[in-house]
């Protein structure tokens, strides 16, 4: 057995955004029995409240279960039945504001600040340690954010703006 196994919310343990499921979060649960276990995501810790926390078995230790919200920009560890945060880089307001700025010119430049005609939800979120812009808006819904750019073409001209 090794000493932690490390897995991706989105795409490994369930589709974007899309709830884990009691049988997944059974098999986690019985693994984090044996070895530590983390689970990481782009997502904020507000989205594991929603997708991972509710497929998870109540009465169960998860001492051995780590959360790594926003790229393991923060942490948590259960400690006295509860999801405690260890540790949270969130980034300055100077920084967050620099960076929806680089954000703001590099769609103008690109033409991505046009919505689409369909948004679901805002396109921008501030996560606190990482801003994170979808062109299709926060909760679209996985299948058409799949076929949207399946390639990543239309994302690299924003890419290479930013």
């Amino acid at each position: 057995m090794p000493d932690a196994i490390i897995f991706d919310l989105d795409g490994t343990i369930a589709k974007s955004k899309s709830p884990v499921t009691p049988e997944m979060g059974a098999l986690i649960a019985k693994l984090a029995q044996r070895t530590f276990v983390a689970v990481m995501s782009g997502g904020s810790y507000k989205q594991y409240e929603k997708q991972f926390l509710p497929g998870m078995p109540a009465g169960e230790d998860y001492r051995r279960l780590f959360l790594f919200p926003t790229s393991a920009a923060q942490c948590y560890s259960w400690q006295d039945g509860t999801w405690t945060l260890e540790y949270d880089n969130e980034l300055s307001a100077e920084e967050r504001a620099k960076v929806l700025s680089a954000l703001h010119d590099a769609l103008a430049e690109t033409g991505f600040d046009k919505p689409p005609p369909q948004l679901w939800g805002e396109p921008t979120e501030d996560r606190g340690s990482q801003i994170t812009w979808s062109a299709l808006g926060q909760e679209a819904p996985y299948e058409i954010k799949k076929v949207w750019d399946p390639d990543h073409a239309k994302r690299a001209p924003l890419a290479a703006a930013l």
